[in-house]
C-alpha cells in the first residue's frame, strides 16, 4: 500500500518532495552514510534513474535536504521569537528562549542537525542552501540586536555578538547530544533547564539558578 501511495504521489508531480521526505527519514534512520539515491528510489517506488531528474547525484540530494533543514530550523526559531514577543519577554529572555529552541531542534533531528553543517558532503555554494542558512538565523540576529540596544555587549560588532551566542547554543547542543553535559552538570539530563541555566549565566548572571553545580569527579 505504501509503495502504491508513493507512486500515486509521483504521478501527481510531487516526486521531488517525495524524494526529499524519504531522504530525511533515511537520514535519521541510518545516518548520512546510509543515504543513497538507489535506496531512496526503492522506498519511493520509482526507477533507480528517476531521482536524477531532480538530483544529479547524492551531494545534490543531501544539499537539498540540508537547505530544507535550515528552513525548518528558521521556522522554529521564528515561532519562538513570535511567542516571546507576544509574552512580552525581555530581549535577553527572548534570546535564551531561542537558544532552547535550537537545542530542541538538535534533539528532535540529530542526524539532520549534523548534516546541515557538513560542507564536505554538500554543495556549500548552492544558492538555495546559502539562502536558507542565512535566513535561518534572522530571529537570532534580531534578538541579539535587541540585547545590544539595552546594553549587552553594546560595543561588540553585531555579527561577532551573534556568532558568540550561536556558538554557545551550538556547543551546548553538541555536548548534550554526545552525553557530556549530562555527566558534567547536575541536572544536565534536562536540556531545556540546562539551556536556561547556561543562558542566564551568560546573559544575566544575577538571575542564574543556584542548581547545576559541577559534580565531583
Amino acid at each position: 500500500m505504501r509503495r502504491q501511495e508513493r507512486r500515486a504521489t509521483y504521478h501527481h508531480g510531487d516526486l521531488r518532495a517525495a524524494l526529499l521526505g524519504t531522504a530525511a527519514e533515511l537520514l535519521e534512520e541510518c545516518g548520512a552514510s546510509g543515504v543513497s539515491l538507489r535506496e531512496i528510489a526503492r522506498r519511493v517506488g520509482v526507477s533507480h534513474a528517476a531521482p536524477k531528474r531532480h538530483f544529479p547525484d547524492r551531494r545534490a540530494l543531501l544539499t537539498a535536504v540540508a537547505a530544507q533543514g535550515f528552513r525548518e530550523l528558521g521556522a522554529r526559531l521564528a515561532r519562538a521569537r513570535d511567542s516571546s514577543l507576544r509574552a512580552r519577554q525581555a530581549p535577553r529572555e527572548r534570546l535564551i528562549a531561542l537558544g532552547q529552541t535550537y537545542g530542541k531542534f538538535v534533539v528532535s533531528k540529530p542526524a539532520l542537525f549534523t548534516i546541515i553543517f557538513r560542507a564536505d558532503q554538500l554543495d556549500a555554494a548552492d544558492i538555495a542552501y546559502v539562502t536558507a542558512e542565512r535566513a535561518a538565523f534572522d530571529a537570532l540576529k534580531e534578538a541579539v540586536a535587541a540585547c545590544q540596544i539595552e546594553g549587552w555587549n553594546a560595543k561588540v560588532p553585531h555579527d561577532v555578538a551573534t556568532l558568540s551566542v550561536w556558538s554557545i547554543a551550538h556547543g551546548l547542543a553538541m555536548l548534550w547530544t554526545a552525553g557530556v553535559a549530562q555527566r558534567r552538570v547536575a541536572g544536565g539530563a534536562d536540556l531545556a533547564a540546562l539551556g536556561l541555566a547556561v543562558g542566564r549565566a551568560l546573559l544575566m548572571p544575577d538571575r542564574a539558578p543556584a542548581t547545576g553545580r559541577r559534580r565531583a569527579r
